[in-house]
């Protein structure tokens, strides 16, 4: 099994005040789990155009040593192809 890995993201952020510089902090240690396993997603409508067609993505059986699952995300990429005076530029949204 792999390492966990861990986090620390800080803010800080200096003002004035009065003529007077305040410094605040905030930090969070964030833990990074193992990926889940085993499972499978299905994608209905295989073909289709960006923000007009319905894809339906189905995930099931999937085992997490960390913990129950309590949330899925999807992610996206859209290539988008654009000609202007004969050239090509090919821009990737995520």
């Amino acid at each position: 099994m792999a390492n966990t890995t861990y986090w620390k993201i800080e803010l800080t952020v200096d003002t004035t005040v009065n003529n007077e510089i305040l410094t605040g902090v905030g930090s969070i240690i964030l833990k990074t789990n193992q990926p889940p396993y085993n499972g499978s997603c299905i994608v209905f409508n295989h073909t289709g155009y960006p923000l007009e067609t319905n894809f339906t993505i189905t995930c099931k059986n999937w085992l997490d040593d960390d913990g129950y699952i309590t949330q899925f995300e999807y992610w996206g990429m859209l290539k988008i192809i654009l000609k202007y005076n004969y050239k090509q530029v090919n821009l990737i949204l995520c």
